[in-house]
């Protein structure tokens, strides 16, 4: 390094910082898409929760509070009773799908942190 002029050693820095600049945007465009990944199939998970949702209200309702009725208990519990579950049955799909979501914006930390590990040791390099 001590025989090389200098403008040969601001030439290697300009090199150097470009390919980690370009590294660090490949990091972040490969973690962000995962972030969107987990984004589309968390909203795919509320749909799911949704649609579960209504159908349980409608066919799981009936069948079971005709069920429950032939056991004795007056119809209108019946059916207070069998669309409580089916509601306890789409919430938590739509807790789950709403989980996914929230971990998918939280931005790009891997990127972030190692991007932080490089300026360090870039830093650490001049002294």
């Amino acid at each position: 390094m001590a025989g090389r002029p200098f403008v040969y050693l601001l030439q290697d820095i300009g090199a150097h910082f470009s390919n980690l600049v370009d590294s660090e945007t490949r990091l972040v465009r490969a973690e962000m898409a995962e972030k969107a990944r987990h984004a589309c199939v968390g909203s795919g998970l509320v749909v799911v929760a949704a649609l579960v949702g209504v159908v349980a209200l409608l066919m799981v309702a009936m069948a079971g509070a005709t069920g429950l009725t032939r056991l004795g208990i007056d119809r209108g519990w019946s059916e207070l009773i069998v669309a409580g579950i089916a509601l306890l049955l789409a919430g938590a799909l739509a807790a789950w799908g709403v989980s996914d979501i929230r971990s998918a914006t939280t931005g790009p930390r891997r990127a972030i942190n190692q991007f932080r590990r490089d300026l360090a040791a870039a830093k650490e390099s001049f002294r």
